[in-house]
């Protein structure tokens, strides 16, 4: 289903399992609460989406648009966002992230509060003046991300790879002084 236009529409209760969807439009649609599993929505267009409180699970969105979108209080799992636009997303209020790929993603200005990240890779992805505070990165990979002027208050470091290269060690340790994107 190439380009399928379901832009400005309530998706929800649509079965879109193990759909293929590349470069769909859903610019402004709303799926939230549902549960997407083995969809691909690569280079889909979902610029200001509503899916909070949703659960997706083996979803490839590598190089899709969610500016702006909602996705507060998401569940994601084994989720592909590498190369994905999410400038300016919303991805606070608990919103768990768990062995997603983010990859050179364009994460700035998101809204990352009190997320928690685990075993997910943000390698290369731009993080400039993104809100953090609160979030918990667990046994991550943020080698070579672009933290430039984002909040980092209260965040939690257990066990990541730091900006610049150096492992965090546990619990009790941080990358403090070691946010320099390595090259």
């Amino acid at each position: 289903m190439k380009g399928t236009d379901l832009s400005e529409r309530s998706v929800s209760g649509a079965d879109l399992t193990g759909r293929p969807m590349r470069c769909a439009i859903l610019e402004g649609s709303t799926l939230d609460n549902e549960f997407l599993s083995k969809v691909k929505l690569i280079r889909a267009n979902l610029h200001r989406a509503s899916l909070r409180s949703t659960v997706l699970t083996n979803v490839d969105l590598t190089g899709a648009d969610l500016t702006r979108a909602d996705l507060g209080a998401a569940t994601l799992r084994k989720v592909d966002l590498s190369g994905a636009d999410l400038r300016e997303v919303m991805l606070a209020d608990r919103a768990a992230l768990t062995d997603v790929g983010l990859r050179r993603a364009r994460l700035e200005e998101a809204d990352l509060r009190r997320a928690l990240f685990t075993r997910s890779d943000l390698s290369g992805a731009n993080l400039r003046e993104a809100d953090l505070s609160g979030a918990s990165f667990v046994s991550s990979n943020l080698r070579g991300a672009d933290l430039e002027d984002a909040n980092l208050t209260g965040v939690t470091w257990s066990d990541v790879v730091c900006p610049d290269g150096r492992k965090s060690g546990g619990a009790s340790a941080s990358c403090a002084g070691h946010l320099t994107p390595a090259r």
